[in-house]
């Protein structure tokens, strides 16, 4: 009961933005708002701070030491492998539910 009423007064809700965004009496006023980003003067001078050379250096120095620890992390794990397990992996459940296991001819454990 209480999601069909809760339902209903988010539809209102929706329908009432929806009428509030369409209506006439509005129109002029989000049409202005909607040029805004167009009618901005001195926008290079504005955008002088995002579009300098620094921020091109950092990004390619981020990604240069990115790229270098991945190449890092992929030697050294090429060098030492990890070992082989040797006993079977560790079960959860009660004594009844576990299964004795093998070892399989090609690795691994498989169930008896």
């Amino acid at each position: 009961m209480i999601r069909g009423v809760l339902t209903l007064l988010f539809l209102i809700f929706f329908l009432g933005v929806i009428v509030y965004a369409w209506s006439k009496k509005n129109k002029a006023r989000f049409d202005e708002a909607a040029m805004l980003p167009l009618n901005e003067p001195n926008e290079e001078k504005k955008m002088a701070d995002f579009v300098s050379d620094f921020w091109s250096y950092y990004v390619i120095v981020l990604t240069i030491l990115s790229l270098l620890f991945c190449l890092f992390v992929l030697i050294a794990n090429s060098r030492n492998p990890l070992p082989r397990r040797t006993t079977p992996p560790a079960t959860s459940g009660t004594a009844t539910s576990v299964r004795p296991t093998t070892p399989c001819p090609a690795g691994g454990w498989a169930s008896t």
